[in-house]
């Protein structure tokens, strides 16, 4: 008969002085676990927000990317054509030095 009191007392003992503040213990760490969870999401989100604003506000508009891209492409353009107008006047030089070698060759 002693035997039988004593295993549910054991029991009951470690239910008591193990089990329940256990999950007491894990119960507490999870609801303070989704709380800091649940700020740092918030924070993030705001964060996150505010990023968006200082990039609508600091960087350039689809105008004014369309405006230096105009500016870019009338410059290069213009040095497109300079050196076209190089290139020729180099070819004509060119040309009229191969002439004159020529004709210096059938003297």
């Amino acid at each position: 008969m002693l035997d039988e009191n004593i295993i549910p007392s054991v029991i009951l003992w470690w239910i008591v002085a193990v089990d329940i503040p256990l999950i007491g213990g894990f119960i507490v760490t999870m609801v303070r676990l989704r709380k800091d969870m649940t700020e740092t999401y918030m924070r993030l989100t705001e964060s996150l927000s505010n990023f968006k604003l200082e990039v609508a506000h600091a960087y350039a508009s689809i105008h004014q990317l369309k405006d230096v891209e105009g500016r870019l492409i009338a410059h290069l353009s213009r040095i497109e054509t300079k050196l076209d107008h190089t290139s020729l006047k180099a070819a004509h030089a060119f040309y009229a030095h191969s002439q004159h070698a020529k004709e210096e060759e059938g003297l």
